[in-house]
């Protein structure tokens, strides 16, 4: 069984990344596959010296960050001694555009002036407690635990169940 084959089975096989993870990493080993890499640092540098140069620096980090699991996983499981990846650090400018910043109280006012009011409650809470727009859009009343003002978030990334105290 090659480390190709026995990655494919694993993400078949267990579940702790989200479906959209496992999607995205067997598309990166499907695309490694293809270009004939091998799980060596040499193999590895070559190709990401290629990935740097045809796509987006997102696209090459998050490349990078999904064969670096992978490759631990591999020597979890005994296939390889050291992940290869460790040594494969590739080198990618993204240009981070300067943000605006908005005081908190500013953006409440904003918000507040949504009409709908199902949309305003959602971006206030949104505002107010940090979670994720998933987070709170899967939220049910049985979350909110009104005598202790927290709320219990059952769908965190990565399927994390968490508390958020001093909901207000």
């Amino acid at each position: 069984m090659t480390h190709y084959d026995y990655l494919e089975n694993y993400l078949r096989t267990h579940f702790i990344y989200s479906k959209q993870t496992i999607k995205a990493y067997r598309s990166d080993l499907r695309q490694m596959k293809k270009c004939c890499v091998e799980w060596s640092e040499k193999s590895l540098r070559l190709y990401f010296d290629q990935l740097i140069q045809q796509y987006k620096p997102a696209t090459a980090m998050r490349r990078y960050h999904a064969l670096m699991a992978l490759g631990n996983e591999l020597v979890r499981a005994k296939r390889l001694k050291e992940n290869p990846m460790k040594q494969v650090r590739p080198i990618v400018h993204q240009h981070v555009q300067q943000r605006e910043y908005h005081p908190l109280e500013e953006t409440i006012q904003t918000i507040r002036q949504i009409d709908h009011s199902t949309y305003r409650l959602f971006f206030e809470l949104i505002s107010q407690t940090g979670l994720r727009f998933m987070e709170a859009r899967l939220l049910s009343i049985e979350d909110i635990q009104f005598e202790e003002l927290t709320l219990l978030v059952r769908h965190g990334k990565g399927r994390r169940l968490r508390t958020v105290v001093d909901v207000k």
